[in-house]
C-alpha cells in the first residue's frame, strides 16, 4: 500500500471514530435528560400527594388533577 492510501485509511477512521463518539456522547446526554425530567416529575407528584385534601383545593387543585397539573407545568418550564 502506499502511504497516501495510508494516510486516507487513517485519516477516515478518525472521522469515523470522532462521529461514533459524538453520537455516544449525545445519546448519553439526552439519557440524563429524560431521566432528570422524569425525576422532576417524580418528586412534583410526591410533593401535592403528599398535600391534604384542604390544602390541594387552595391550589385550586383535585387529587386526580395531579398529574395533569405537574404535566402542564413541566412542559411550560
Amino acid at each position: 500500500m502506499n502511504k497516501a492510501y495510508e494516510a486516507m485509511n487513517v485519516q477516515s477512521f478518525g472521522g469515523l471514530f470522532m462521529s461514533c463518539t459524538q453520537s455516544i456522547v449525545s445519546a448519553v446526554a439526552r439519557g440524563f435528560d429524560e431521566f432528570a425530567a422524569a425525576r422532576a416529575f417524580s418528586l412534583e407528584i410526591e410533593h401535592l400527594n403528599a398535600k391534604s385534601d384542604a390544602q390541594l383545593g387552595a391550589l385550586g387543585l383535585q387529587r386526580e388533577d395531579i398529574p395533569r397539573y405537574v404535566s402542564e407545568r413541566l412542559i411550560t418550564l
